[in-house]
């Protein structure tokens, strides 16, 4: 008996470890997806909803994908009745807030993928901070239209 109250009370402290470790990464990354594209697609996009729960304001300083050649952020804009896609440097995250990459906005671009990618297949997707701390997320790729489901 013991023993079992011991294990449970190192568990519960490995909790409370656990939990004060994400409370100092106060990132959050809801929902991410990837839109399926055609098979030979040069470039798909990813989309996720970013939360500051920190008071502290940071910044994406990059992005990456071991199953892509190349991964940017970008800005989409309409100028005179022209869609413009724009590389964004950093993504800047105010505290206590939240920015959504979505269709027709802020988006991960990801060129160049290095192996064939359908619905249901999973993408990692490395974000790094301006202060070096990193975020490894699943994205799930799905069809377009039913990432709403």
């Amino acid at each position: 008996m013991k023993n079992i109250l011991l294990s449970l009370v190192s568990i519960v402290g490995i909790g409370f470890i656990t939990n004060s470790y994400a409370l100092n990464l106060p990132l959050g990354f809801i929902n991410p997806y990837v839109a399926e594209a055609p098979p030979n697609a040069k470039a798909l996009a990813a989309y996720v909803q970013i939360k500051n729960l920190g008071n502290n304001d940071t910044a994406l300083a990059s992005v990456s994908s071991p199953d892509f050649e190349k991964v940017e952020i970008h800005s989409m804009s309409m100028e005179n009745g022209v869609m413009h896609m724009a590389e964004q440097k950093n993504l800047s995250i105010p505290a206590n807030s939240e920015v959504i990459l979505k269709s027709g906005g802020l988006h991960i671009m990801l060129i160049n993928p290095k192996r064939a990618l359908k619905a249901g297949d999973s993408v990692e997707i490395l974000f790094t901070e301006q202060n070096n701390t990193t975020h490894l997320i699943d994205a799930q790729v799905k069809r377009i239209g039913a990432h709403n489901k």
